[in-house]
């Protein structure tokens, strides 16, 4: 007995039939957790509209993780996937035996978030957000600030909400087309970030702690370009900020 979710997807011709559960509590249950899921330091927080989070330190190497709903092992929840992939979203399943397989390539923390509304989950690298970061590179135009980390002309704003979405971005002239590089870096270069190398402007990028290598963007047209860090998702953008237009006419 029980409620069901019944649910069409037109765009793709398909639909699935689902048994919706109450949920008190969702645990974070793996060999990262020792299994445990009476433990409350394994249980996920709800952000809202059905979305549950919980980030947890991992070192490089391999684990297995599920999702225990109520701090029972009545129904656990796993990916869809038999292996996560880090920043790739995947459907959640009922999974009694085995869980989801994921590989970590750097220590660090790990945000696992979890859509009970729409049964999907994802697993993100989090990153420190740093009260003031700079953009650097030649993507700025004036030659003499191009690498000024701490010069206020460079500062990144920071907006966002909380530790759920924070995003930091900046508007710059790009006067030069081709390939530009780029870093976000602190005042004191001791914290630095940056992107996967060659992609296009108007792309979604990946974030990435920085070594001593720059990232490069493809510039095809001058302009002002809007550069959004989005430390949830570990993401960067530059997007091309077009003048506003008006309709006039009959």
């Amino acid at each position: 007995d029980g409620d069901y979710i019944c649910r069409i997807d037109t765009v793709n011709n398909k639909y699935i039939i689902e048994k919706v559960y109450k949920i008190n509590s969702i645990s974070l249950v793996g060999t990262a957790t020792n299994w445990t899921i009476d433990d409350e330091g394994n249980v996920m927080t709800l952000k809202g509209n059905g979305v549950y989070e919980k980030t947890i330190n991992l070192k490089a190497g391999d684990y297995e993780f599920k999702f225990a709903i109520n701090k029972s092992w009545d129904n656990p929840l796993a990916g869809e996937k038999a292996s996560a992939v880090i920043g790739t979203e995947d459907n959640l399943i009922v999974k009694g035996m085995g869980g989801t397989a994921l590989k970590t390539a750097e220590d660090g923390d790990y945000i696992f978030r979890i859509d009970t509304v729409n049964n999907k989950y994802i697993i993100e690298k989090s990153i420190v957000i740093y009260p003031e970061l700079y953009l650097v590179g030649t993507v700025i135009s004036d030659s003499a600030k191009q690498w000024a980390a701490g010069d206020a002309a460079n500062i990144m704003i920071l907006k966002g909400n909380g530790t759920y979405e924070k995003t930091i971005e900046i508007t710059i002239e790009i006067t030069t087309i081709g390939a530009l590089s780029f870093q976000f870096a602190t005042a004191d270069w001791k914290t630095k970030y940056t992107g996967e190398s060659n992609i296009e402007a108007e792309v979604e990028g990946k974030l990435i702690p920085a070594g001593m290598a720059n990232a490069n963007v493809n510039i095809s047209s001058t302009g002002k370009y809007l550069v959004t860090i989005d430390t949830v998702k570990s993401s960067y953008t530059i997007k091309k900020v077009y003048p506003v237009l008006y309709l006039v006419g009959t």
